[in-house]
């Protein structure tokens, strides 16, 4: 079936070609100057994509937008269709699309970024600050009780992440009264 262009000079034409960005068959088929010259290409800032990277929920290792499962790895089709799925969710955790100006500045204050590159150097950023912080509260939790520095490492030892800030019973009970 062969494809047909349709006259650029009747309503159907003039109206397909207010859609097009460029000269196209639909705005200029015999090389005449068109009757419509269509939609020139106009860049637009908005809507637009910020990114942000995160910790890979099984590797622990610092992403922006995970890359598709290998399907040679699966042996049926829905261990790979749940693979991708999972992916899926995991890459939507690392953008979103923002509309104007304001959401633009709320986003970046909020840890996006323009681009996956700059999501991971922020993020690495931030974790460089985590540990800074967490050395020199260690420093400082020398100079704590025994039964306050007991406190800070049953804290420590709770979790596999780094903790920058550890408010003792103690200090509870000073900030108390």
């Amino acid at each position: 079936m062969a494809l047909t262009t349709p006259n650029p000079r009747t309503d159907y034409g003039k109206e397909l070609a207010k859609f097009e960005q460029h000269r196209t068959r639909f705005t200029d088929p015999d090389g005449d100057p068109p009757v419509h010259p269509g939609n020139p290409y106009t860049f637009r800032e908005y809507p637009r994509m910020v990114y942000r990277a995160i910790q890979h929920p099984r590797t622990g290792k610092t992403i922006c937008m995970d890359v598709a499962p290998n399907p040679m790895l699966f042996t049926t089709a829905h261990e790979y269709n749940n693979a991708i799925d999972a992916t899926e969710r995991l890459n939507r955790e690392c953008w979103k699309i923002v509309q104007d100006e304001v959401a633009f500045r709320n986003a970046k204050n909020e840890g996006w970024r323009e681009s996956p590159v700059l999501a991971l150097e922020a993020h690495e950023q931030r974790m460089c600050a985590v540990a800074e912080e967490t050395a020199r509260r260690h420093f400082s939790d020398q100079s704590m009780t025994p039964k306050a520095q007991a406190e800070a490492a049953a804290i420590d030892a709770s979790t596999e992440h780094q903790v920058p800030d550890v408010q003792t019973e103690q200090a509870r009970q000073k900030a108390r009264r």
